[in-house]
């Protein structure tokens, strides 16, 4: 006997980076002065009806120049 497979889409993994370089020369906060470094993880899922559904975490690379941890969550819709 043949175990059926699901036609459930699975959850589809994104990663990216993004990095800038410093968006004023001479400041003395750190935040703007410098390089800026992050990494975004998380997974798209397939919801009925042509939602999509991303969820996903961003940590900062370099310290002190990124919000430490980000969450972000976006429900869409194909058409």
């Amino acid at each position: 006997m043949t175990t059926p497979i699901s036609s459930r889409p699975r959850p589809v993994p994104k990663l990216q980076i993004d990095a800038h370089t410093s968006i004023f020369k001479g400041s003395d906060f750190n935040t703007i002065n410098s390089w800026a470094t992050q990494a975004v993880g998380g997974f798209t899922f397939a919801l009925p009806a042509d939602f999509l559904l991303d969820i996903a975490f961003s940590e900062n690379i370099f310290i002190e120049t990124a919000p430490d941890v980000g969450l972000i969550a976006a429900l869409k819709k194909t058409f």
